[in-house]
């Protein structure tokens, strides 16, 4: 099914130069159904990043108007005030931009609740709980946000695909951009910052000898509309990544970085996020 999204992002404090993903609104566009997606863990995340009492009410309050659009308004005329955010602009004007509603996004997924769960991973900033993850969630929302400004409706980001070869288990990929029928890149996303550097040398050899496996076979793609979609040998693979900092850290980006030009892959780090992008957008022009 087709499905309308709009991400809420919040600016931890009035002196700060970045916003955090904080919720998502999603519509069925057949039927007119919205869901109201955040992290459970959202308030704590952001009290300890300083977001002020006031704006998580002013979340929490959003959250309770979606809720009653939904049942005072019908599917018509509810996908066309969310199209032209009339609503979310009204909502949102007396808190001073610290709290904001993206342009309408879509995306195809098998349920609307299943296309929610698989954008939360991908977008929202909030939802982990270790600053590990957190640095990966803001590589991952960087690369969706670059990669979609840059492609427009030229191209569709699949979130969350699963690549297949021949008699093996399926891998997890964060990003695929599809063009025309094909897939034109896949992506995926890496921390080095973290602590825990055995279990990242065990998800980069995982990851690695999948594309590896491409390389030498084909693969299969399948989207979370269970969509399938070919994979030639040389489709293109990037890595983007947040970088290293310690010696074990450098330590573990030099073996990855090693492997994946060796299986033609590119490393990406995220202050280069949008250069990348724009190539990308000029290989599908």
């Amino acid at each position: 099914m087709l499905i309308r999204y709009w991400v809420i992002t919040v600016r931890p404090t009035p002196l700060s130069s970045h916003r955090i993903g904080v919720a998502l609104v999603g519509q069925d566009a057949a039927s007119g159904r919205v869901l109201f997606k955040q992290p459970n863990n959202v308030n704590r995340a952001l009290t300890a990043l300083g977001v002020s009492p006031d704006n998580l009410g002013s979340i929490h309050r959003l959250r309770e108007d979606v809720q009653a659009l939904q049942q005072a308004q019908s599917s018509l005329d509810l996908s066309r005030r969310l199209d032209t955010k009339s609503v979310f602009q009204h909502l949102a004007s007396h808190w001073n931009n610290a709290v904001e509603v993206s342009s309408e996004r879509v995306m195809s997924a098998e349920s609307l609740e299943a296309g929610m769960d698989s954008l939360q991973d991908a977008i929202l900033g909030a939802e982990q709980s270790t600053p590990k993850k957190r640095k990966l969630t803001q590589v991952r929302n960087d690369v969706w946000g670059a990669f979609e400004e840059a492609v427009g409706t030229r191209a569709q980001l699949l979130s969350k695909p699963q690549i297949t070869t021949a008699g093996d288990l399926s891998q997890e990929l964060d990003i695929a951009v599809s063009a025309d029928g094909a897939i034109v890149e896949l992506n995926t996303s890496f921390s080095f910052g973290g602590k825990d550097q055995r279990s990242l040398k065990n998800l980069i050899d995982s990851w690695g000898w999948k594309i590896d496996k491409l390389r030498q076979e084909g693969a299969r793609l399948t989207t979370t509309d269970n969509d399938v979609i070919p994979l030639a040998k040389d489709t293109p693979v990037s890595a983007t990544y947040w970088e290293p900092k310690t010696e074990e850290q450098m330590e573990s980006f030099a073996l990855a970085t090693n492997r994946w030009q060796n299986l033609g892959v590119e490393a990406v780090a995220r202050d280069h996020i949008d250069q990348h992008a724009r190539r990308l957008a000029n290989r599908i022009a």
